[in-house]
């Protein structure tokens, strides 16, 4: 499984096709995991089995973050240092985000078991849905050390130029989440807590599978006795921090959709909504495995000086992006109703709510998928000021700010609408940004 691809020598174009599959592999493979639960539920238990699994969304958002976090700002400083072939910085890099990993996972696993009930009630469970997110979100807080090691992890080890060996640990997890999913739900009828303990035991899998790669002979992420320095503390959390925002920024604006569709048509629209964003996690998976793919080859060459090789990478993953998002658009205007199908039996007015919300959201990929490259790049650059920016406007502000205007002047058709004007304007965003960053940081330069 081992992948000894030399990040800074190798052929551009070779060298991207070899993380592409992997990386997108193992981010759809995760994505899975949500949507299994997601098809799971809804065929168990209809619209309010999608209500309820939705309002709880937010938490494991932010669980993906804080691993994201410091897995990426991490391993962009590991790579970074390998490229200028400091080894021994670099496993120092590694074992001061390990011990970051692990003392927050901790940490936030403590409040959510102290506070699951306010915790509930903040994420909207009331009425109904309230004993659904109590019983999905009660395993979630005990694992969240395993939701946080395992992305934290399967990136380092992509980094460790084994993207391979992260997809099969991936493929291993979300294999056993598909078959505990089945078991749980459907032959011990343990409805949403079913689908959480399924969830985190199949994390747990991948999680123990990517631990084991730690010990293998020709792996570099070696533990090492170190000091606690600030400053590299600083350091990995600046640039990680605008995935971070990438990634909690999604449960926020999932907790804002869900406010404005409440007052706008109920339960009913945040189920719809439940199903499009469910769709959208397989989507934004293999736009992030675009962009993750990308992120070992730009950060390494970054670190080298190689600003070539950095642009031409970059530019290999806009094309691709666009590609899968002009795909992903397609099929939402044709398959808009079969997709809606497979999550709940229905017909009538929610069948065509939801059906239209796919046709329109899809629609918002075509930008999208560019704009998560862009801000990898960024990131890739430790162009952290700009990469923060774009994160912020991206991740909260611009689609916040449209769906609620959107929906109050438009109603519930300008809440799917809001998804289209918001990744174009961010796209506009996004390419001054990087122009700007273009000039200031030498790793972007003209392709040689």
């Amino acid at each position: 499984m081992y992948d000894p691809a030399d990040l800074i020598q190798e052929s551009v174009g070779k060298l991207f096709s070899r993380y592409l599959f992997p990386s997108i592999c193992a981010t759809i493979m995760i994505s899975i995991n949500f949507f299994v639960d997601t098809l799971c539920i809804g065929r168990a238990m209809g619209e309010g089995g999608l209500a309820a699994l939705n309002l709880s969304l937010p938490v494991t958002s932010l669980l993906y973050a804080v691993g994201s976090l410091l897995g990426v700002g991490g391993s962009t400083r590991y790579s970074a240092a390998m490229g200028r072939g400091e080894i021994d910085e670099a496993q120092k890099i590694y074992t001061l985000s390990t011990l970051l990993c692990l003392s927050v996972s901790l940490l936030l696993m403590a409040l959510g078991v102290l506070f699951l009930p306010q915790l509930v009630t903040f994420m909207g469970g009331t009425g109904g849905s309230r004993q659904g997110v109590t019983d999905y979100l009660r395993y979630v807080v005990w694992f969240i050390p395993v939701f946080t090691g395992e992305m934290f992890y399967n990136i380092f080890v992509r980094n460790d130029r084994s993207p391979r060996y992260a997809m099969f640990c991936t493929l291993c997890g979300s294999s056993t989440n598909i078959l505990l999913d089945v078991l749980f739900i459907f032959v011990f009828d343990w409805g949403m807590a079913g689908a959480s303990l399924a969830t985190s035991l199949s994390i747990c899998i991948s999680l123990g599978l990517l631990l084991c790669y730690t010990r293998r002979s020709e792996c570099l992420l070696r533990l090492q006795k170190i000091s606690l320095r600030l400053s590299e503390i600083c350091q990995i959390l600046r640039v990680g921090f605008s995935n971070f925002l990438l990634e909690i920024t999604t449960g926020v604006v999932t907790f804002v959709f869900n406010m404005v569709l409440l007052r706008l048509a109920g339960e009913n629209g945040v189920a719809a909504y439940g199903i499009v964003a469910n769709l959208t996690i397989v989507v934004t998976a293999t736009l992030n495995g675009v962009s993750n793919a990308m992120q070992p080859i730009v950060s390494a060459n970054a670190g080298a000086g190689l600003g070539g090789r950095v642009a031409r990478t970059v530019r290999l993953a806009i094309f691709c992006a666009l590609g899968f998002g002009l795909l992903f658009a397609l099929a939402g205007e044709v398959f808009s109703v079969p997709l809606v199908r497979t999550f709940v039996s229905a017909e009538g007015g929610f069948l065509a709510m939801s059906a239209r919300a796919v046709r329109i959201i899809f629609l918002s990929y075509l930008p999208a998928g560019v704009n998560i490259v862009l801000t990898v790049y960024l990131q890739s650059i430790q162009a952290a000021k700009e990469a923060i920016t774009l994160s912020l406007l991206k991740g909260v502000v611009l689609p916040s700010v449209m769906v609620m205007l959107c929906g109050f002047l438009f109603g519930l058709t300008g809440v799917w609408v809001s998804t289209i004007l918001s990744e174009g304007a961010i796209l506009l965003c996004a390419l001054l940004l990087c122009r700007g960053a273009g000039q200031k940081f030498a790793a972007y330069q003209p392709v040689e």
